[in-house]
């Protein structure tokens, strides 16, 4: 009987010791091949082309780039393949942007290797696998009501909401946010006043006190 092909799997991180462990990490398991490693959503974009990976693997804090974007443009791709998403948050917000972008998984970077590792093999399998404080956070919501992220009768935040929330949280101002995002000094107060209104927050007070608590620990993210 003839062995099984091992499963090729793209990773794209681009933190370089991480980049590292992941990899050791998946290559000491039997039956995983990594194809290709990178650092960008235009890399990735170019490698799936080119090697058609069985999964592909997204830490979803990309430096200066939009992890849940690249998501969904793999998602609109022919070819459908799985992903899974690290991260360095366990909270749900980030888990619930994943999985309505398309991913099939949400990993916290501080589970351990067999939890990881158990990830890939179920996502794989055709399976959702999600961290268990991720779990707990999901069933706690389920018990009282909506996610705080959530607005009654409003959508979460968009993509290019949730980079200008990020930016908030930094302590940048509009125009700080315009230059980094490439954008109108107008655009960025419309985003503001958007998600203002989507997690019902009366004033800008309010929307930076829960973004600096939100995105604490992130400054080098964007």
């Amino acid at each position: 009987m003839n062995k099984e092909a091992p499963k090729n799997i793209l990773i794209v991180e681009d933190h370089p010791i991480l980049m590292y462990g992941l990899k050791l990490i998946i290559e000491s398991e039997e039956g995983f091949d990594i194809i290709s490693v990178v650092n960008s959503k235009e890399q990735a974009m170019d490698q799936i082309g080119t090697l058609d990976p069985d999964l592909i693997v997204i830490d979803i804090s990309l430096q200066y780039q939009d992890g849940i974007s690249l998501i969904k443009m793999i998602k609109g791709l022919e070819v459908k393949i799985p992903i899974l998403c690290l991260s360095m948050h366990d909270e749900l917000y980030y888990a619930e942007q994943c999985l309505r972008a398309g991913a099939s998984g949400f990993i916290t970077k501080s589970e351990p290797c067999e939890v990881i590792v158990s990830g890939i093999r179920k996502v794989l399998e055709g399976g959702i696998c999600l961290s268990e404080s991720i779990r707990r956070e999901i069933l706690k919501q389920m018990g009282h009501g909506p996610s705080p992220w959530l607005n009654a009768g409003e959508s979460i935040l968009s993509n290019k909401e949730i980079l200008v929330f990020k930016c908030i949280g930094q302590g940048l101002n509009n125009r700080e946010i315009a230059e980094k995002l490439n954008l109108s000094i107008k655009t960025v107060e419309a985003h503001r006043y958007r998600i203002k209104k989507k997690l019902n927050l009366k004033n800008s007070i309010e929307l930076i006190r829960l973004a600096i608590r939100k995105t604490s620990g992130e400054a080098a993210i964007l």
